[in-house]
């Protein structure tokens, strides 16, 4: 937000230098970048004024908050592991742990998305019913929350896509709608789209609307199938869920990776089952610690069991 004089040269970056290769000048664009410029130090004016918007302050100041706080909490993997995982914070994760997550089929864990929505939605509710609030009070604190959980994260385009159609349920709630998935899905797309094209060409887009897409048109018909006597309903949940997942995901992994991960039903089913209980216990680790550490870091020891845990299984599972 501060206010920079620079003297340099302004280069309209190159695109594709060779077929199928890597295209710079696309890359920036998708982050709303259309130049680049080189300065020497000498060559920068720092000012005095600011100009920045307040939520992203607000969303940048809490970000770090999340972030000291699970690192007084937590060993350093596994501190970087929560923090992706409950607020898409990966920049502490080793490149070695981030590739034995890809490698492992698990790195929708690090990817904040629909299921993290649903773990803030859900226990408001619940809150805003125990506290006898309307329907309209609780959707517009809601609202006003994803919102700002949508700065926090950085407006990564898996959490605007879940945002937007979580909020769409919810002021359809206000109005007396009924909500229609693919309307929902179809508007978010529009939205972002409309907000910058060039999202379209960012691999975290397409990997989410086609997860997305795919659990809705496949969960329940794999899901059906699955349901045999034998086979516990969470066991079968989580296959279904990454069955229908990877129906969407496959291909655009294969084309940007140049890999497919084959033990990835396998890791899911030790590991998903883990994700909601560890989501909510880092939720509620974060809130204790900005009113005491030292409570906060005996939720840590039960988190770091759970953590330890799912690094095992990605490290094993990449091999």
């Amino acid at each position: 937000g501060m206010s920079l004089t620079i003297n340099g040269k302004i280069n309209i970056p190159d695109g594709k230098r060779v077929p199928k290769g890597f295209d710079y000048k696309r890359h920036l664009l998708k982050s709303g970048i259309s130049a680049t410029m080189y300065a020497q130090s000498n060559n920068i004016e720092i000012g005095s004024s600011r100009n920045i918007n307040p939520l992203m302050m607000v969303g940048i100041s809490l970000r770090k908050r999340i972030t000291n706080t699970v690192k007084m909490c937590l060993p350093k993997e596994q501190a970087a592991l929560l923090s992706g995982m409950l607020i898409g914070y990966t920049e502490d994760m080793s490149d070695e742990v981030a590739n034995a997550f890809s490698d492992a089929g698990l790195s929708h864990l690090t990817a904040v998305s629909g299921m993290n929505i649903a773990f803030i939605v859900f226990p408001l509710v619940f809150l805003f019913k125990k506290m006898h609030l309307s329907q309209k009070i609780s959707n517009i604190i809601t609202i006003g929350i994803l919102i700002l959980f949508l700065f926090i994260t950085g407006f990564s385009p898996s959490v605007a896509r879940a945002v937007i159609m979580a909020v769409i349920i919810l002021v359809g709630q206000l109005l007396k709608r009924e909500t229609e998935i693919f309307t929902s899905i179809s508007f978010a797309l529009i939205l972002l789209l409309i907000y910058n094209p060039y999202t379209l060409f960012d691999i975290g887009f397409q990997l989410s609307f086609a997860a997305t897409l795919s659990l809705v048109l496949f969960y329940k018909y794999i899901k059906s199938k699955l349901d045999f006597k034998f086979l516990p309903s969470l066991v079968s949940d989580v296959l279904a869920a990454t069955i229908s997942a990877q129906l969407g995901v496959v291909l655009i992994s294969a084309m940007y990776f140049n890999k497919i991960s084959i033990i990835s039903l396998i890791s899911n089913l030790l590991v998903v089952p883990l994700v909601e209980v560890l989501t909510i216990l880092g939720i509620v680790m974060v809130l204790v610690g900005q009113i005491a550490i030292i409570p906060a870091e005996f939720l840590g020891l039960v988190c770091n069991t759970f953590l330890s845990f799912i690094l095992y299984v990605a490290k094993i599972s990449s091999q």
